[in-house]
């Protein structure tokens, strides 16, 4: 979950170099081998237009990484935790756009290999819409998407098994069980006025159905996302306690748990 929740901070490593209606990546296809990764993309609007077979380069260097694309450059400095643990990934087709006030994104597949474990993805799509202005493209968006918008993932697999079970140890279905890989199928999560509701299929040997709902928002004056779990079941069996124990566990300088909330810091 941590490592799930960290995907939405990422955004938030863009500059100021855009407003929340001139923005559009289309076909956007490539991989990474740590540190260095390149891509090619059909259409890239950042803020002015190229329509031809785009070449995207990210470089290694001493405190972050540079990423390029014709005559421009960009420097990402002192990128999250998970960024420096990647080792390398591949993905395909990936969508983006933000019209008026309007956000829409879609990943065909993804893979990532990190220090400890892998994951990947089929048929991610997300949609949201412009809250509250920042100057900060991606404040905008964190600040709309945890506001009004809406999840869906058609599969995701991972390495990362052992918190999922700690948490499902109390589930009938998963009493005994031993597994490598997690397995989500089926996924949503549907943000209305900042209340959400996530459902969701996990796989590990056996199976069960997810629900959990609570609600979430950015936070200005403290420039951190918050999260609060309201309630948390697995075939009927209440897991809010097991997940806030595993998520206690994983506490960093950018993640805080005080139960019921869940506190990520944007630096």
């Amino acid at each position: 979950m941590k490592r799930i929740i960290t995907l939405m901070t990422l955004i938030c490593m863009a500059p100021t170099m855009a407003d929340f209606k001139t923005v559009k990546v289309s076909g956007f296809t490539g991989s990474y081998d740590k540190p260095d990764g390149s891509a090619t993309a059909t259409e890239l609007v950042i803020p002015s237009a190229k329509n031809t077979q785009i070449e995207i380069k990210l470089t290694g260097i001493e405190n972050g990484y540079l990423l390029t694309y014709g005559d421009q450059e960009f420097t990402f400095e002192n990128p999250p935790a998970f960024i420096n643990d990647l080792q390398d990934g591949t993905w395909s087709n990936v969508n983006y756009s933000t019209i008026g006030k309007n956000l829409s994104s879609s990943i065909n597949s993804l893979y990532t290999n990190l220090d400890d474990s892998s994951m990947s993805l089929n048929n991610f799509s997300l949609q949201c819409s412009e809250s509250r202005f920042f100057e900060n493209y991606g404040i905008q968006i964190i600040d709309g998407c945890l506001k009004n918008g809406k999840i869906q993932l058609k599969y995701l697999k991972s390495t990362t098994s052992r918190k999922i079970l700690n948490i499902l140890d109390e589930v009938p279905e998963f009493l005994g069980v031993y597994a490598n890989d997690t397995i989500v199928k089926d996924a949503k999560l549907t943000i209305n006025n900042h209340k959400f509701s996530f459902v969701g299929k996990i796989q590990m040997g056996m199976s069960a159905k997810v629900k959990i709902s609570g609600h979430s928002e950015y936070q200005k004056e403290n420039n951190r996302i918050a999260i609060r779990i309201d309630k948390a079941k697995a075939s009927f069996i209440n897991i809010k306690n097991k997940i806030f124990e595993e998520l206690k566990k994983s506490e960093s300088d950018t993640m805080k748990v005080k139960k019921p909330y869940i506190y990520l810091l944007l630096k």
